[in-house]
């Protein structure tokens, strides 16, 4: 079996994949690539010592099976895509880090089959190439199809990280990254703004669906070449025509490894679309360090629609639903001056007074600020009506750490370590962090994944 001499956007992503040299990549896209592991792994850490989804965690790893790789919260064995089913739903949980489809992915099966570190970055790549060609071509069908985006591209850059890290051949890849797109689930954004638990899933299960389809092509299953083009292949569900020659190539790297850019990082635990409005507030408030809260007489904020919608239609009841719930968060950020993963918790979002200064926020759209995922820009201007009649207001058009203002390497590590908390020894966290810097050297990655498991 060979692939067709007319190559489909199925067979020119696996040919990407196995042109992947991660010798050939610069040391500032190795820098990018550690940059992004310490935020994953903080995340997932972070998501473990909250205790939340304790008995979810239990109750995934109860289904046993061959002890293919290591837990990294509790050293347990466990077979290698329950493993990352299971980092996949805490990495989801404080929706305060991203890249897991890059990162466990290229670690579990690095583990798994004993690969350096330099074959693990290689797999991250592949990852990040693959799924950002499929976020380009479909990403903004899947939020006008109310959606969560990010889920809908999980399996195919797990897929490709799957494939790489196994050394499959460029026509399984091709055969793998199909059957996953063909069963990649629908997750709709309902789920999210309404709090409900199968949120977390929305990472993980993607995560679980690409190890399995890189295993599952193996015996030659697969899914069909055309999957993009044809007549009622995914190109027709989700634009609702024939897909053209000029957005497939558009959505492809230009070259190998072409698209490993940077990560947007999140300096506050919560959606991106809630981003710009707490850096606003963040920045009023360093500005005006004297608010009281029993000064305020209301706060109006002005943002992007696709922010609002989110916010309007979340009850801001729970963690997940709170994530994307702009007047809890701004309150939030008034009453602790900060948005992290402990003041949005169950504790804090019963406290009366929150919930009383969230009833004086009041949303609108920021002037000109809408368009689609392909075009959108995200600026949030916020301003606080003091009982005295005196008003302080700022605008943002970025939200802190985002890409014209990126996190620098130590912001990054402290926000590693913060999350981590007490859960590693001090003086092993210092050699976990000192083997992701050197990650491009290390001749088993199980030597990282070893110091890093908690238990």
């Amino acid at each position: 079996m060979t692939l067709t001499e007319t190559r489909t956007f199925i067979e020119r992503l696996a040919e990407n994949v196995s042109q992947v040299d991660p010798l050939q990549l610069s040391a500032n896209k190795i820098h990018i690539l550690k940059r992004m592991v310490f935020d994953c792994l903080g995340g997932i850490v972070g998501a473990w010592r909250s205790g939340e989804l304790n008995d979810l965690v239990e109750k995934i790893a109860s289904t046993g099976g061959s002890p293919q790789a290591t837990l990294w919260t509790d050293g347990r064995r466990l077979p290698a895509s329950t493993v990352v089913l299971i980092l996949g739903v805490l990495g989801s949980h404080l929706e305060y880090s991203g890249s897991d489809s890059a990162v466990v992915p290229a670690f579990v099966l690095g583990e798994v089959y004993n690969r350096s570190g330099m074959d693990v970055i290689g797999a991250m790549v592949a990852a990040r190439d693959t799924g950002g060609a499929i976020t380009k071509l479909f990403a903004s069908e899947y939020e006008a199809h109310k959606l969560h985006w990010p889920a809908q591209t999980v399996a195919y850059s797990t897929t490709a990280s799957a494939c790489k890290i196994s050394r499959a051949d460029v026509v399984r890849t091709a055969a793998a990254l199909s059957l996953a797109g063909c069963l990649t689930p629908v997750a709709p954004f309902e789920a999210f703004i309404q709090g409900a638990g199968v949120k977390n899933f929305y990472g993980g299960w993607g995560l679980m669906l690409g190890l399995l389809a890189e295993q599952w092509s193996s015996v030659g299953c697969g899914g069909p070449m055309n999957l993009i083009e044809g007549n009622r292949g995914l190109g027709q569900t989700w634009l609702h025509r024939a897909i053209t020659t000029e957005e497939v190539n558009a959505a492809l790297p230009f070259e190998p490894s072409a698209g490993t850019t940077e990560e947007h990082f999140k300096y506050f635990a919560t959606n991106l679309s809630a981003q710009s409005t707490l850096t606003a507030l963040e920045d009023l408030m360093l500005a005006n360090p004297s608010i009281e809260v029993d000064q305020i007489e209301k706060i109006e904020v002005l943002t992007y629609d696709y922010a609002l919608a989110l916010s309007k239609d979340s009850p801001g009841d729970n963690r997940i639903s709170a994530q994307v719930n702009l007047p809890i968060l701004v309150a939030a950020m008034i009453m602790n001056g900060e948005v992290g993963p402990d003041q949005i918790d169950t504790t804090h979002l019963k406290d009366s007074k929150l919930q009383d200064l969230a009833s004086r926020v009041r949303l609108g759209q920021y002037p000109g600020a809408s368009g689609d995922l392909r075009r959108r820009s995200r600026p949030s201007q916020v301003t606080i009506f003091l009982k005295d009649g005196n008003t302080l207001s700022t605008l943002t058009n970025d939200p802190r750490w985002g890409l014209s203002h990126p996190a620098s390497d130590s912001e990054l590590e402290q926000k590693f370590r913060r999350l981590v908390g007490s859960s590693i020894p001090a003086k092993r966290l210092d050699e976990v962090i000192n083997m992701i810097w050197r990650l491009e050297t290390l001749v088993s990655i199980r030597e990282l994944i070893e110091c890093m498991t908690l238990s």
